[in-house]
């Protein structure tokens, strides 16, 4: 841990990795998917970070597994969700959607617990939200037999 200008703790990857394999373990049941990607990302850029790789090449590398394409506004996004779990040691809150107005398939617990599974069963940074996308829609929809309009 250091402590950068204005007396914010900025922690150190190797501390905040175990705490990110602590929040999988713990919100499995209850993270969002987005939230669950949050954290594969921070795990990743954690482990770049720790083999010496730099903010910036960490964050292109995030980019290159998960958005191939979306280069700068993407490893911005990552950046800057790293920051804020370095200095809060857990993810921003959610300000978008939500359950109240939501009608989405996703909010299904079936559909939550299959995807989870799913997601958990997957090597730990080789999940791609393409991949995950055409796991819904080939296997796990299709084995709770629900189809999309």
């Amino acid at each position: 841990m250091c402590v950068q200008g204005g007396g914010v703790e900025i922690h150190g990857w190797d501390v905040l990795q175990k705490q990110i394999k602590k929040d999988m373990k713990k919100g499995s049941d209850t993270l969002s998917i987005s939230q669950v990607n949050q954290l594969l990302i921070l795990h990743n850029f954690a482990t770049l970070q720790l083999k010496g790789y730099g903010k910036m090449e960490a964050s292109h590398e995030i980019v290159q597994q998960w958005h191939k394409g979306e280069g700068m506004h993407y490893a911005h996004k990552v950046q800057a969700l790293s920051c804020h779990y370095q200095v809060f040691k857990q993810l921003p809150i959610e300000k978008h959607g939500g359950e109240k107005m939501s009608c989405s398939t996703l909010l299904d617990e079936h559909v939550k617990t299959a995807a989870r599974s799913w997601l958990t069963s997957q090597p730990v940074g080789q999940v791609t939200p393409h991949q995950f996308q055409h796991a819904l829609n080939d296997n796990i929809l299709p084995a709770l037999s629900i189809s999309l309009k």
